[in-house]
């Protein structure tokens, strides 16, 4: 588990809320979810947890809804998640946006 990773991910979601007035709302888009499966043809692809390296350099810090939800919780209240795909991606890929209001003082 690359704790640096998760400190930077807490670290940006607490300094948006700082900057946010209460009541404000922030939209969040995030790649989305990918499997291992995705990149099984890429060698230079190294997976340790949520966590893939490429040539030794963190590249995706990858958690499911559930565990980003948890994380920004502590800071927003999630008003809703929708999905979405850009035209050039399979079918079945699902980018992320998550509605926050900054709610918490």
């Amino acid at each position: 588990m690359d704790a640096a990773a998760d400190e930077v991910s807490d670290s940006i979601i607490a300094n948006l809320r700082r900057v946010c007035k209460k009541g404000g709302q922030v939209i969040v888009g995030m790649n989305p979810y990918f499997e291992k499966e995705m990149f099984s043809n890429r060698d230079n692809f190294v997976f340790d947890g949520a966590y893939m390296y490429v040539d030794g350099i963190l590249r995706l810090n990858n958690h499911t809804d559930e565990e980003w939800i948890k994380r920004m919780e502590k800071y927003f209240t999630i008003e809703k998640t929708e999905y979405y795909r850009m035209n050039q991606e399979k079918e079945g890929v699902k980018r992320r946006l998550f509605f926050l209001r900054a709610c918490l003082p």
